[in-house]
């Protein structure tokens, strides 16, 4: 893939992303192969269950010299499992139950899934009378049919006889039993899909799952980037997830995302980059790694996953951040089987930059109690936005103006949720006025794992949003050990008068100048609590959005 370097003085965006598969342990690797296909075979009770809201029913494996078995439910809001396979039904969706089972004589644990699907009780009682509807329409109708064969007999030949029991009671019956309650039960489903197909939708979404305390700055698209690739693992239910979340089949992610790396390739502001780690004592799946390759222009390296290897993971991110983020991963991370990394680097130049002297100190309200001074840009854009929670502005970089910085000023003072500001009414309000502006400098950081800013990390996140199976992923074809994954996001943001420079890494592992006033004009000062985003006005992309709460 093509590098392209950035001069020192540019501000730009970047983030890296990854997931990181980590071992248990460092030793026994000889003792890691893959399951014997005639040893130890064990199976599940059922594949596929349909239970109304409040059913238990129990699961079962079945097999020899099994040692252990761990249940885990992919989607507890949905169905739960008990430590002895019990599943409970919770609400109406759809849920993977994994078995893990160890066995007597070997290290290696095999993973069988079943899938539940749980509908109300209404639904169920429904499709209950609505078979057996069925069943006595079908028990009729050969009742009548048998009555017109004897009738018949006495009156046609045989040839006539045998017409009519094969057309009648067959067609119509088998029908409605295998596309009515279908539809009904799939519907919640499409429901949800729509809602989450929404990229603006699923940006607020993302940023307010971390229900975080102060500044929050995170990357839908490098989020995206990497469970697309991860969607290609050739796991049905990893893949399944992450088409719906992000509402496309699989051909078509692959392809946009591929179409949006090419354009990459030759802009100015944005680089993308990505990449696939694992241990060279393992065997890689092929067909995953020519297809990242191929629609993800991925460089895949063979590692003995040692300290050197560290090194050179953290130098990747580093050549493909511009500098800005040289340490996605540390030494006591080892022993790491496979990782995938992504890199968005964003380098922006305001279209009409902030005049230096211009700038002035100025209080920001933290909050009631809290002031802060703070250096405060001001100046004059003719974009202005306003809804009935938020006031903002936008200010594009470049010539051609495809990339914009948007301001949102919240109405109401304090803290706030993303969620609260209706933000896809507050961009169709976008009105061309002039628009006085202030907006602050800004150099923030931010870390996915702290606990002390951030109620959930990004493993929790990821759960909450329907895509934990993504961390069930084998890129191994010989390996199928116990795994401990880790997904961090780590971002650092500077606006200043020339543009904007940021830098993120997620992972598994002023005296104030003279005005000439318009009294028609609109004014929006960042002064207090507000959001921002940086989006792609080609195709919407949401490249970063976050909450600045404190300067």
């Amino acid at each position: 893939m093509k590098r392209k370097s950035f001069k020192k003085y540019c501000g730009g965006l970047c983030v890296a992303l990854t997931i990181i598969s980590l071992g248990y342990c460092a030793g026994n690797w000889g003792d890691t192969d893959a399951f014997g296909a005639t040893k130890n075979r064990v199976t599940l009770s059922v594949k596929n269950k349909t239970l109304t809201v409040g059913e238990k029913f129990k699961l079962k494996v079945k097999g020899a010299r099994i040692k252990k078995v761990s249940w885990k439910s992919m989607k507890k809001s949905v169905a739960t499992v008990s430590k002895k396979g019990v599943v409970k039904a919770k609400k109406e969706g759809r849920a993977t139950i994994v078995a893990s089972v160890k066995f007597k004589n070997k290290k290696a644990i095999k993973k069988l899934k079943t899938k539940i699907t749980v509908v109300s009780k209404e639904k169920s009682t429904a499709s209950k009378n609505q078979t057996a509807e069925v069943q006595t329409t079908k028990v009729t109708e050969l009742q009548t049919t048998n009555q017109k064969e004897n009738t018949t007999e006495k009156t046609t030949d045989s040839s006539e006889t045998t017409t009519e029991p094969t057309t009648e009671p067959t067609t119509e019956p088998t029908t409605e039993l295998t596309t009515e309650p279908t539809t009904e039960l799939e519907t919640p489903t499409a429901e949800t899909e729509t809602m989450e197909n929404n990229a603006l939708n699923r940006a607020v979404k993302l940023v307010d799952s971390f229900e975080a305390n102060n500044n929050i700055l995170v990357s839908p698209t490098s989020l995206d980037y990497v469970l697309a690739m991860v969607a290609n693992s050739g796991d049905e239910d990893i893949k399944e997830d992450v088409e719906k979340y992000l509402g496309r089949n699989l051909n078509e992610i692959n392809q946009y995302y591929y179409d949006l790396m090419i354009k990459a390739e030759n802009d100015v502001f944005l680089n993308i980059a990505n990449s696939f780690w694992y241990d060279q004592r393992y065997t890689l799946n092929l067909p995953f790694a020519n297809l990242v390759k191929q629609h993800y222009l991925a460089d895949v390296f063979a590692e003995p996953m040692d300290n050197g290897s560290i090194d050179k993971m953290n130098k990747w991110a580093k050549d493909n951040t511009d500098g800005l983020i040289d340490k996605i991963v540390d030494y006591d991370m080892l022993p790491i089987y496979s990782s995938v990394f992504n890199a968005v680097l964003f380098d922006g130049k305001w279209t009409s930059k902030f005049d230096a002297k211009d700038t002035f100190e100025q209080e920001f309200n933290v909050n009631e109690e809290t002031k802060k001074i703070v250096k405060m840009m001001p100046g004059t854009e003719y974009s202005y936005f306003e809804n009935e929670y938020a006031t903002g502005f936008e200010k594009t970089y470049g010539t051609d103006k495809r990339y914009s910085f948007i301001g949102i000023l919240p109405k109401k003072e304090g803290e706030f949720n993303l969620s609260d500001l209706d933000l896809t009414t507050f961009l169709a309000s976008k009105e061309e006025v002039t628009t006085y502006i202030r907006l602050p400098k800004l150099e923030l950081g931010w870390d996915s794992s702290d606990k002390s800013i951030n109620k959930y990390d990004l493993n929790d996140v990821l759960n909450n949003l329907n895509l934990g199976s993504i961390f069930d992923a084998r890129f191994l074809d010989d390996l199928d050990v116990p795994s401990a994954k880790k997904a961090f996001q780590v971002t650092k943001i500077l606006v200043d008068e020339d543009g904007t420079k940021a830098a993120a890494v997620t992972g598994g592992i002023e005296a104030e100048g003279d005005i000439l006033e318009d009294e028609n004009a609109k004014r929006v000062y960042l002064d207090r609590p507000f959001a921002y985003m940086i989006v792609d006005n080609t195709n919407g992309e949401i490249l970063f959005i976050g909450k600045c709460l404190e300067p």
